[in-house]
């Protein structure tokens, strides 16, 4: 799937008061705001994607027993050549 190279501003997408917190977890954590925004994206991107484990107990597939048939020494058809 081809990428498209789409600028976007964060004041694009966050409003004033989104964007101060952002810049206040950014300067804690010690990376630049469009980093974190990048990431916070990625792992809820990530997030929403993963697969669900199923619930219960998952158990192996087997087929009850059944006792062979008795065969005999004949083909499927007499051979009468």
């Amino acid at each position: 799937m081809p990428e498209t190279n789409c600028e976007l501003s964060l004041r694009q997408i966050a409003d004033d008061e989104d964007l101060q917190f952002l810049v206040e977890a950014a300067a804690q954590l010690g990376i630049p705001v469009e980093q974190l925004t990048k990431e916070a994206i990625e792992k809820h991107i990530a997030d929403r994607t993963r697969p669900k484990t199923m619930k219960g107990t998952v158990q192996a597939f087997r087929l009850p027993y059944r006792p062979s048939k008795a065969r005999t020494d004949k083909g499927l058809k007499d051979e009468q050549r």
